[in-house]
């Protein structure tokens, strides 16, 4: 509810007044924008989601070499740090408005809700399937 009826008292003939709950109304702006936003201009489209898969896959080729075998088989499992994902996942466009010290904050905040739900994933780097959820996530 964004506002709390209130009456003086029941003998009162005045009207009701009514108290604005602020931080539900901030609360309920802010996610109907996030909905908004992620309907009509996601960050993850089927195009952008082969791009990072490519980018991912060359990114991880070169450091795979000297990996074990199980992960050669496997690069989309492979972990890239915060400074490849970086440059990878935003486009340059993105990085004029988040830069690297924004990126992290947004990471450690991500990081924190994935603790909750205790993932076990690593916090110095990502996969490809962490790429897609924190863009999903933090659009």
């Amino acid at each position: 509810r964004f506002c709390a009826q209130t009456l003086e008292d029941e003998t009162s003939s005045s009207l009701p007044s009514y108290i604005l709950d602020r931080d539900e109304v901030r609360e309920h702006i802010e996610s109907t924008c996030d909905e908004w936003y992620k309907e009509t201009n996601p960050m993850v489209t089927s195009e952008r989601e082969n791009q990072l898969r490519n980018a991912f896959l060359e990114a991880t080729s070169s450091t795979v070499t000297s990996k074990s075998s199980l992960e050669k088989d496997r690069p989309n499992d492979a972990v890239l740090n915060l400074k490849q994902c970086y440059q990878i996942i935003f486009t340059d466009a993105e990085k004029e408005h988040l830069t690297y010290e924004y990126f992290l904050e947004d990471w450690n905040a991500y990081c924190d809700r994935m603790d909750n739900v205790d993932t076990g994933h690593d916090r110095e780097g990502m996969t490809f399937a962490i790429a897609l959820d924190f863009l999903n996530e933090m659009q």
